[in-house]
């Protein structure tokens, strides 16, 4: 049973969201790794944050955890509004 146009083009959207919500799951997983291995070392050694992959420059431990944090939560909000578009485009699917 061929598909027309339309629906073809809403399941390659599907398949690109998905693609990228699942990169995004796979970063949020390393960095909830980060956050562990950083509650490990404690807050008595150095901690370096890489910046653009070209420096490392030294922070606290606080400042190191805020900023894993920060980018854990903003990954969730993206996640999240995938996963709502997703299921948007599922609906419509279904419906034509």
């Amino acid at each position: 049973m061929a598909i027309d146009q339309k629906t073809y083009l809403l399941l390659q959207h599907v398949q690109a969201l998905e693609a990228t919500k699942k990169s995004l799951e796979e970063r949020k997983k390393m960095l909830e790794e980060t956050l562990r291995k950083l509650d490990e070392l404690g807050k008595d050694r150095k901690i370096y944050i890489n910046v653009y992959n070209a420096l490392l420059v030294e922070s606290s431990y606080d400042e190191a955890k805020k900023i894993i944090e920060e980018e854990i939560a903003l990954l969730e909000s993206r996640i999240a509004k995938l996963e709502k578009q997703i299921e948007e485009i599922k609906s419509k699917l279904t419906l034509s």
